[in-house]
């Protein structure tokens, strides 16, 4: 059965990798702007006329616009420019190995949809490692999910990715173990108990 929202995000995507508007689309096909939102929002579907001209004006296959499956053979930075955001990142998350997965699609990720993946990290709902994401984060994340650890929200021994850590993180890790507010011991840091 053809999904036709499916359809629709792939030539709102196509559309856009062409720098074309709703209207400059609607003109190149001689149908109205109203027609092309309605494919696009998947409320209808283009004729066969249609679906043979708009494979025509894109260089793609009838095949491509109809099927609803993402090409594995295709990166992410592909993907993106052919298929809705919403597509590709669920396409991520039927992976088998999302640890493999993520360096190739985190970059690519807005500040949003990285904060999504880092919070289902933490509230363990995604299977991921944090020494496979620590390296991607940028400093603000960074903060964020180390004071998770450091707070014991996550069980995770920081001793994995200590030498990945800024002095600054060092220190919060060792201040941290020191008020015995961090469980794991950090090498080279002695509580004294007198």
């Amino acid at each position: 059965m053809i999904n036709i929202k499916r359809v629709g995000e792939k030539i709102v995507a196509l559309r856009k990798q062409h720098n074309m508007t709703q209207t400059d689309l609607s003109e190149q096909l001689y149908v109205s702007h109203q027609a092309i939102s309605k494919w696009e929002t998947g409320k209808s579907i283009p004729s066969i006329e249609l679906l043979y001209d708009i494979t025509q004006l894109f260089s793609v296959s009838i095949d491509y616009l109809l099927d609803d499956d993402v090409d594995q053979d295709m990166s992410y930075s592909q993907l993106f420019q052919t298929h809705a955001r919403e597509t590709v990142i669920n396409h991520f998350y039927q992976q088998n190995n999302l640890d493999e997965e993520l360096p190739k699609l985190f970059y690519l990720l807005n500040k949003e949809e990285r904060e999504l993946i880092i919070n289902q990290l933490i509230s363990e709902t995604i299977d991921l490692s944090i020494p496979t994401i620590w390296p991607l984060l940028n400093l603000e994340e960074r903060q964020y999910l180390l004071s998770n650890i450091l707070t014991n929200k996550v069980d995770f021994n920081l001793t994995m990715i200590f030498t990945q850590l800024t002095p600054t993180e060092q220190l919060m890790a060792k201040q941290a173990y020191l008020n015995q507010q961090y469980q794991y011991p950090i090498k080279g840091v002695v509580i004294n108990e007198n």
